[in-house]
Order: C-alpha cells, then structure tokens, then sequence
C-alpha cells in the first residue's frame, strides 16, 4: 500500500481504488515522522563528535587512536553505526 490507497481486485470490480482506513495512514506518518527525527538526532551526534575532536590537539587525538586526517573518516562510520 502507498500513500492510503490499496488497488483491491475482486469479482465484479475491474482495479477499484479503496482508501485505507484514517487510523492505517495515521500511524504510518507518525512512524515515518519518528523516524526523520531519529535520522536527524543520529547526525547531530556525529556532528558534535566531530566539532568535539575536531578542537582536540594532536596529542590529545592520538590518546584516542586517531590522527587529525581521521576525523571525517572517523565521523562517517560514527554516522554510519545503526541508531
């Protein structure tokens, strides 16, 4: 089903368009807006880890397993890990 509506093919109906009910849809745009917001709170996490290391020094950084030319790589597979 896509956006509310179902083709439903029946005996007597040739491709009958048929809304979902308001329920159905509801909870589909809820899920979909719960998700956005999972997407966008997952960003700004990587955002941030990258501006807090970003203003690390060197030294500071290799305490931590990484060199300044890691950091986008490093923050990339920080976005990239499951939520």
């Amino acid at each position: 089903m896509r956006a509310g509506f179902a083709i439903k093919q029946s005996a007597g109906t040739a491709g009958q368009i048929h809304r979902a009910p308001a329920r159905e849809r509801g909870a589909g745009l809820v899920d979909r807006i719960g998700e956005v917001l999972a997407i966008c709170s997952h960003a700004c996490a990587a955002a941030h880890f990258y501006e807090e290391h970003k203003a690390m020094s060197d030294a500071a950084l290799a305490d931590r397993g990484l060199e300044r030319a890691d950091l986008p790589r490093a923050t990339f597979d920080k976005l990239a890990e499951d939520p």
